[in-house]
């Protein structure tokens, strides 16, 4: 599994609970994610801006869990305008339990 962490924030990867085969990328969030990472499963949202937010939404085919921090998964979710394509289904993970949500 690919993780995209941004730079904006330092976590502790040896207390990720990565499993062999993982990987962990970093990505500036004020700047459009590395064509090669686009393919990733998970992306770690900390200050990103709302243009880089829809623009991973429009180039990132794969992801299928966004942990955000602060805001609230709906301001999350508004601010990835253009959406996913309805057929994307994405966990969008905030502070609050995990909750299912279809991107719209």
């Amino acid at each position: 599994m690919k993780i995209l962490i941004p730079t904006s924030i330092t976590l502790d990867e040896e207390k990720l609970g990565l499993e062999p085969g993982d990987t962990v990328r970093h990505y500036n969030p004020t700047e459009p994610i590395a064509e090669e990472d686009t393919d990733a499963e998970v992306l770690i949202a900390w200050a990103n801006t709302a243009d880089q937010l829809a623009d991973s939404a429009r180039r990132m085919k794969n992801v299928g869990l966004i942990q955000r921090f602060l805001r609230g998964r709906m301001r999350c979710a508004r601010r990835a305008s253009p959406p996913m394509p309805p057929s994307v289904q994405v966990w969008v993970c905030t502070q609050k339990p995990l909750r299912n949500m279809r991107s719209r």
